[in-house]
């Protein structure tokens, strides 16, 4: 069986993303404390949700193409926290997905954190959600302090890239809805009877 599309999305491949406009624009980093930034500054960017959706509302207005969060669990302490405050990502787009129409909203999976299962069924639900609107940004992760709070090793700079890579194939093959279910028992991973259903309404692809 296929699957329907809305009738105000002719294509599911035909976003702002994929419109040829040459430059795209995005803002980034709204969901944390200073926005990428370290600074002092009694002005730094501090999050609230309404903000943070009046923010991106504007982004769209405006005709950007998309709005990316960072993926962090904790800020980097000292006087100032850089990133000490922080919405989760998945949650924020899912939110943000019911508020918007055009913009690409994306989540950011910080993939020693995220199961890639969990991840898969996450980001096809906010899919639904968007009409098929939903950006993934994939991070490794490196900040040792943050990982020790889910119990994860800190790798190295190769490792966390092959793990990265193993991740995704598995997150792929379960958005491609393959007609069985499938084991994979990888160097990092291992998933038992992969399942996941409904699969994104945008074909699965990485880029």
């Amino acid at each position: 069986m296929t699957q329907s599309s809305p009738p105000h999305v002719p294509r599911y491949d035909s976003g702002p993303l994929f419109a040829d406009t040459g430059l795209k624009l995005g803002v980034f980093g709204l969901n944390v404390t200073s926005a990428g930034a370290v600074t002092a500054s009694p002005n730094r960017h501090e999050i609230g949700w309404d903000q943070n959706l009046r923010l991106v509302q504007a982004a769209e207005a405006a005709g950007f193409e998309a709005a990316i969060p960072f993926s962090r669990w904790r800020g980097f302490e000292g006087r100032t926290n850089p990133w000490g405050a922080s919405f989760e990502p998945y949650a924020w787009a899912a939110a943000l997905a019911a508020r918007t129409s055009r913009i690409a909203i994306f989540t950011t999976s910080h993939c020693l954190t995220v199961s890639p299962v969990m991840a898969a069924k996450q980001i096809a639900t906010i899919d639904a959600v968007s009409h098929g609107r939903v950006g993934l940004n994939v991070v490794a992760g490196w900040f040792a302090k943050e990982l020790q709070m889910f119990g994860v090793e800190t790798l190295d700079h190769d490792a966390r890239y092959g793990y990265s890579e193993e991740w995704l194939d598995i997150l792929l093959r379960l958005w491609r809805g393959e007609p069985h279910d499938f084991d994979h028992r990888g160097r990092w991973l291992t998933v038992e009877g992969g399942y996941s259903r409904p699969t994104p309404l945008q074909p699965p692809t990485h880029r």
